[in-house]
């Protein structure tokens, strides 16, 4: 996971910077790799490498717990939003701007918007779930804050992001 998370780490503070102008508070960063942006193909592949470490995070930790652990599921949830969305967003990028256009939307641009907001769309709640599986469990009580907390504010900023896509803050 250290992987995954330090590969997006990279993407999402270093993404933009041969971008004139590309601010990463007020625009997606899948517009640092979009179609035809200068070192678009490195982003990319950052956001592949992601998705595929993250994806079998997500499958291997969930073989740690009990079988009937509903942690499991939770896990596998993660590793198929997560992991594969990320992968997905990555292999297809957005057109430059990241703006679906309502008439002729490319193939890969669709792709890219439906796989970006599965993910969105499920993993706040997969950690939330994650959260309330561990409660019960002493040694993962840590845990299960840490999960109820990042999960809360993932929820909150997914709002925002959904709530107001034209706004300042993606």
């Amino acid at each position: 996971m250290l992987s995954g998370l330090v590969s997006l780490a990279l993407c999402f503070s270093l993404g933009g910077i041969g971008i004139k102008g590309y601010n990463p508070v007020s625009q997606y960063i899948s517009e640092s790799y979009a179609t035809g942006m200068p070192n678009a193909i490195v982003w990319q592949s950052f956001f592949i490498i992601s998705g595929v470490f993250l994806f079998f995070f997500g499958i291997l930790t969930a073989r740690c717990f009990p079988k009937r652990s509903g942690i499991r599921v939770w896990f596998f949830i993660f590793a198929v939003f997560y992991g594969i969305g990320t992968l997905l967003t990555g292999i297809f990028p957005c057109d430059i701007g990241c703006v679906m256009d309502p008439e002729k939307p490319s193939l890969s641009q669709f792709i890219h918007n439906t796989a970006g907001a599965l993910t969105y769309l499920v993993v706040p709640f997969c950690v939330l779930g994650l959260s309330f599986s561990l409660r019960n469990l002493k040694p993962y009580k840590r845990l299960s804050i840490v999960s109820l907390v990042c999960g809360v504010i993932s929820l909150l900023f997914i709002i925002l992001l959904f709530g107001n896509p034209e706004g300042k803050i993606k």
